[in-house]
């Protein structure tokens, strides 16, 4: 949920903010940042997060393919043969031009099909568990039970915790609470991947030149010269 007016100011083409910032203090809309256009935000109901997100991301074109597995097509040919096969077995004779069905709705209800399975196995995939199904099961309850919380009161909690956390770092409770309110956090602001941007950001820091450790013992990185 977010209340702050900043972001609704952040929106820009937004002309009624103030009935956009009453929408959202009334929780029912998210500000979402849009998975193809970074750093572009959009007003999303409630109900409806994950599913837009869904959308969006299939419009993110996919990177080059890139290692050396199995080839695809010969496979596709073998199982278009066996198809085929089957189509005999079944019809007692293989596919034929002008064999009195409508080819063009035969086509339609199997696609039909196709996208259901499609779906499904997408849906699947995506609720197999891992940080961002963590992000979206906790993050909905948090919202539904503290209802009233800002990202800035999840901030002062999360700061707190840190502090109980640096005060016994081997707790393994203390790392929990912190990881589920960054989870919280995450949530409330729209991030669409937490993983995502974690495995990103974990990948830049294997790159970066890291200096000495200060007096405290941390670490920070080396920035870049212009």
């Amino acid at each position: 949920m977010v209340e702050d007016a900043r972001w609704a100011r952040r929106l820009g083409t937004l002309e009624h903010r103030q009935s956009v910032i009453s929408a959202l203090a009334a929780g029912k809309y998210r500000i979402v940042e849009v998975p193809d256009r970074p750093g572009t935000l959009e007003l999303v109901p409630r109900g409806y997060v994950q599913l837009w997100i869904g959308v969006r991301a299939a419009a993110v074109p996919e990177p080059m393919p890139t290692g050396r597995g199995e080839p695809v097509t010969e496979q596709l040919i073998e199982m278009l043969r066996q198809r085929s096969e089957m189509g005999v077995a079944k019809y007692g004779t293989v596919l034929r031009t002008n064999n009195g069905r409508n080819a063009l709705m035969d086509a339609l209800q199997e696609s039909l099909d196709m996208n259901q399975y499609l779906m499904q196995r997408v849906m699947e995939l995506d609720r197999r568990g891992g940080l961002d199904d963590l992000v979206r099961t906790y993050g909905l309850w948090a919202a539904e039970t503290f209802v009233s919380q800002t990202p800035e009161s999840i901030c002062e909690h999360l700061r707190r915790e840190v502090e109980e956390l640096t005060a016994a770092p081997n707790d393994a409770e203390e790392m929990a609470d912190v990881v589920l309110l960054i989870a919280n956090l995450a949530y409330t602001m729209g991030v669409s991947s937490l993983a995502e941007v974690v495995n990103r950001k974990a990948a830049l820091n294997r790159t970066r030149e890291w200096g000495k450790p200060d007096a405290s013992g941390v670490v920070e990185h080396v920035e870049a010269r212009p």
